[in-house]
């Protein structure tokens, strides 16, 4: 039974999920016989761990459902922080968050300073837009952090992936150094597991999208392509990876991940993801704008706001809203994005047609050198150009003026 549940663990930690999941059943059964309460709970703990990054919220919830019992039996407060923990990720997948709350609460009562924890909370807080609780709960998290080793551990990958959400959600950190720092601990390690290093990875892939830095967009989408379609505690990699490919410019691909992300998340209705989901494949297709891609991205935007709205998470309620009266009120010039430009090239084209080098557009949009230089390469791929002046041609051609000219 302990070898079962041993190896178990280490299936997870190597991204064997499956295996980890029946392995981890048939320890239950075990346990179970032998009326051993520390086996079974961490029998269905890494059961749950599989399940939940597989998607399969069938398969979490009937090991939640009955978690807390052996836990209560065996009072041990790690086991059950850790039960309380997990088992509020079920209502949590199904948009009940009073619920999580509470569960996450019964689970900070046990072990207040549990980085698992402290991670699941500074989610749901900043989901549903309480600035003050996140900012205390990722506080926190950062003081474990500040007080454990610097290495691939529990606390540094809790808090890459937790500042990545609340980069993703609120648009911006307090602290960004601590958060790099938690991704850098766990990258540089020769020790790091899989398991843990896609959490860093989801974490930072996440940061450079908040920045729009498509140079490490590009090295963050080829690290996390190999690990599609799975659940990063609480985030689809699918739906990362289209965001990865928005900041590059790359709309078909980026619609493609969505698409995917959609697909995975509906098997599991898993409620927060499909909402974020919709909102960000809503705004890829007004970028993209093809033919059909508005009415679409209507569609979709719609089923974004109710179940925001039934979630009660104001911050994704106010990105949708905005994002519903831009298309509403955006001038078909900017929307037709002649060339298949990108909203960023067209903002880069602008400054070409204004005399601007690649170091003065660096400066005036806060990118580095190289960006600007992939953005002038892209912007004379699409528009057909072999140099600067004829995209600036093909600028004014296409009634696409800097700012401070007269359309």
């Amino acid at each position: 039974m302990s070898t079962l549940i041993y190896a178990a663990q280490v299936d997870t930690w190597h991204h064997y999920f499956q295996l980890s999941f029946e392995r981890s059943l048939r320890a239950v059964e075990l346990a179970i016989k032998a009326a051993d309460p520390r086996s079974e709970i961490a029998s269905r703990y890494w059961a749950s761990l599989a399940a939940r990054t597989l998607g399969d919220m069938e398969g979490l919830k009937n090991q939640t459902s009955v978690m807390l019992e052996p836990a209560e039996r065996l009072r041990d407060r790690y086991w059950l922080a850790s039960a309380y923990a997990t088992v509020a990720h079920s209502p949590f997948f199904e948009g009940d968050m009073e619920t999580a709350r509470s569960l996450n609460d019964l689970g900070l009562t046990q072990m207040p300073l549990d980085p698992r924890v402290l991670l699941h909370r500074v989610v749901l807080e900043a989901m549903v837009g309480d600035q003050d609780k996140t900012k205390m709960y990722l506080q926190r998290l950062e003081s474990v952090v500040e007080n454990s080793a610097v290495s691939a551990n529990t606390p540094n990958a809790c808090l890459a992936l937790a500042g990545g959400v609340v980069q993703m959600v609120n648009g911006g950190l307090n602290r960004p150094k601590a958060i790099e720092g938690a991704i850098a601990a766990v990258l540089s390690s020769d020790a790091a597991t899989p398991f843990f290093s896609l959490w860093a990875k989801t974490g930072e892939a996440l940061l450079a999208v908040g920045v729009s830095d498509s140079d490490a967009a590009k090295i963050h989408y080829d690290g996390l392509k190999p690990s599609a379609g799975l659940l990063v505690v609480t985030i689809s990699t699918d739906r990362v990876l289209g965001l990865l490919s928005q900041c590059l410019g790359e709309l078909d691909q980026a619609i493609s991940h969505f698409e995917d992300a959609a697909a995975f998340l509906s098997q599991g209705e898993i409620k927060p993801e499909i909402a974020w989901n919709c909102y960000h494949h809503a705004a890829a297709l007004i970028r993209r704008n093809a033919s059909g891609d508005r009415q679409k991205a209507g569609r979709l935007l719609d089923e974004a706001n109710a179940l925001a709205a039934d979630m009660e998470t104001p911050p994704l309620q106010e990105k949708v809203a905005s994002l519903q009266a831009n298309m509403g009120s955006r001038q078909t010039r900017s929307l037709d994005n002649p060339g298949g430009l990108t909203e960023r090239e067209i903002e880069v084209l602008k400054l070409i047609s204004g005399g601007m080098t690649d170091r003065e557009i660096g400066e005036e949009l806060f990118i580095s050198i190289k960006t600007v230089g992939n953005h002038v390469s892209n912007i004379l791929n699409k528009t057909d150009s072999s140099n600067r002046t004829e995209a600036a041609t093909f600028a004014a051609r296409n009634d696409i003026v800097p700012d401070d000219e007269p359309a």
